[in-house]
């Protein structure tokens, strides 16, 4: 693994590193921002799973749901080729409803910072 620092905090990266709700639990907990921690993570990066995220413990949240700025951290992936996956809490109960409402949203947010 390779060794990055985001506000002297160490970070350790592995391709495949996700981002979203898990990264901003990890965040909020470290005292780190998400959007600079996804910075030195974006060439490890293979993947992403997304979600809304709060606090340290509140994971799976629709995309506006939570504490994630969005519109910082989507110009972070620009051009990004890899799969992009959300996961919304229990999901599947629903037919993939937040799934799908989920990837309207980002790409709403996609649409406002360009």
């Amino acid at each position: 693994m390779k060794q990055h620092r985001v506000d002297g905090a160490p970070i350790r990266s592995a391709r495949g590193e996700a981002v979203g709700q898990r990264r901003q639990l990890w965040c909020n907990y470290a005292g780190v921002d998400l959007v600079e921690h996804a910075r030195a993570l974006r060439a490890h990066t293979a993947y992403l799973h997304v979600a809304d995220a709060a606090g340290v413990d509140g994971e799976g949240l629709q995309i506006g749901d939570g504490e994630i700025d969005f519109e910082r951290l989507v110009p972070v992936y620009e051009g990004f080729d890899g799969p992009i996956i959300t996961e919304i809490w229990r999901d599947h109960e629903r037919r993939d409803a937040g799934s799908k409402s989920a990837t309207g949203r980002l790409r709403d947010v996609r649409q406002r910072v360009r």
